[in-house]
């Protein structure tokens, strides 16, 4: 039987003032190394301009990074 590994509880950061380990590249390295299939994501916050940013920011990792917005 094969598994895949969903973490559903993924915060990323759409500022560079936010949580350095939060960064999409970083969550990304961080679900490689732990082989972690998809994550469930979204930003710290809320507003029209930080969901856009947050949208940008996970777009190349759409297949393994899903919004919750």
């Amino acid at each position: 039987m094969i598994y895949m590994i969903i973490d559903a509880h993924v915060h990323i950061s759409t500022q560079d003032t936010e949580f350095p380990r939060a960064k999409v590249e970083t969550v990304i390295k961080n679900m490689n190394e732990n082989n972690i299939n998809m994550a469930v994501v979204f930003p710290f916050g809320s507003g029209l301009e930080k969901q856009k940013k947050f949208a940008e920011l996970i777009k190349p990792y759409r297949d393994r990074l899903y919004p919750l917005a």
